[in-house]
């Protein structure tokens, strides 16, 4: 597990770096154009760079799932909220910029703030990369980062036992993004209203309710409410319950369609925190939740403490593949509520 995340933040900061350099070529070359520099070239590369950091990401987030599902009800938190901090930060630079304003669509002023923003991004990672290293490398006390007390023989073949263990959980957390997913950007952009922050606002919105929902259960549980059994109906139903956001997000006035049943935006933010918080608190208490029930289950003839480390780490990357199925399942099914919507094919 240590090494996949090593193995993810390594590529993302070469991957980052490489992204750098074509904004940083284009602000060099702005006045002395270069023939295979044109913007069909940049744009294919830009989306191979897209695909290699969407798999470096998926191999960095697995990696990081098996670690915390060691000790998932207390590390789990803390990645989540090192996401959605992520998310938001990213979301409130959108909303500070467009609320400033000016400088138009000037090439150089946006080739810069390109730069800064893949700058500070580099930065980040990197940070990251050495304090993991570090982290590691102290064994500090709680994180379990032991690399011999493993001792499940290795398996050859993909754990189905295990699979149908968590099956609820997984297809749960696939459930939850493939809602949140398919509905959230699009909606948003597509939502009809004139005012000029609308869209920078609703990511805020979103990006917030995403915190809030994915700390919930740390927090109800510091101030004493007692939270649901890992294995109870709740638990496993949540992402499921969600279901009914989708007609509610679809009847919504839209710039590309004539009828509706809602128009307030006050509305349609309603249901953008209370989606983002519902998603939020789904992806914790199920990436906690599933780790938990397999080391219940499965203690036996080896060591009991090694036993459940191994169980809970294929686990965390059991819930991290279902999870990545989800963002891309959603991302898919985006197409097919944005013909919904405007009542035109998927593919125009």
């Amino acid at each position: 597990a240590e090494g996949r995340v090593m193995l993810g933040l390594t590529i993302d900061v070469g991957l980052i770096a490489c992204s750098l350099a074509f904004p940083a070529a284009d602000l060099a070359l702005i006045n002395r154009p270069v023939p295979w520099l044109s913007g069909t070239a940049y744009f294919r590369i830009l989306l191979v760079l897209l695909a290699a950091t969407g798999c470096a990401t998926a191999l960095l987030q697995s990696g990081l799932y098996m670690l915390t599902a060691r000790k998932a009800a207390r590390l789990t938190s803390p990645l989540l909220l090192g996401m959605a901090m992520a998310g938001l930060s990213v979301s409130v630079g959108s909303l500070v910029t467009a609320a400033a304003g000016g400088g138009g669509n000037d090439p150089r002023r946006l080739l810069a703030m390109t730069c800064v923003y893949f700058g500070t991004t580099l930065a980040v990672i990197v940070t990251a990369a050495v304090a993991f290293y570090v982290t590691v490398r102290r064994g500090e006390e709680g994180l379990s980062f032991r690399r011999d007390t493993i001792a499940v023989k290795p398996k050859k073949s993909f754990n189905f036992r295990l699979l149908r263990q968590i099956a609820i959980y997984a297809v749960g957390i696939w459930f939850c993004f493939f809602v949140t997913l398919g509905l959230f950007p699009y909606t948003v952009t597509a939502f009809d209203s004139d005012w000029r922050l609308f869209v920078p606002v609703g990511f805020v919105l979103f990006d917030s309710g995403d915190l809030l929902g994915k700390m919930l259960p740390s927090w109800l549980t510091r101030v004493g409410v007692k939270q649901p059994r890992h294995d109870s109906l709740l638990v496993k139903g949540v992402a499921f319950a969600r279901a009914p956001l989708i007609p509610l997000f679809l009847i919504g006035k839209y710039r590309t369609r004539t009828w509706f049943l809602f128009e307030s935006p006050v509305v349609f933010y309603g249901l953008l925190v209370v989606m983002a918080v519902s998603s939020g608190y789904a992806n914790a208490v199920l990436l906690m939740a599933a780790p938990q029930v397999v080391a219940k289950k499965n203690i036996g003839a080896v060591s009991i403490e090694d036993r459940e480390d191994g169980e809970r780490e294929e686990a965390g990357a059991t819930m991290g593949l279902f999870l990545n199925l989800g963002l891309s399942t959603g991302s898919l099914s985006s197409f097919l509520w944005r013909a919904v919507i405007s009542g035109q094919p998927p593919w125009s």
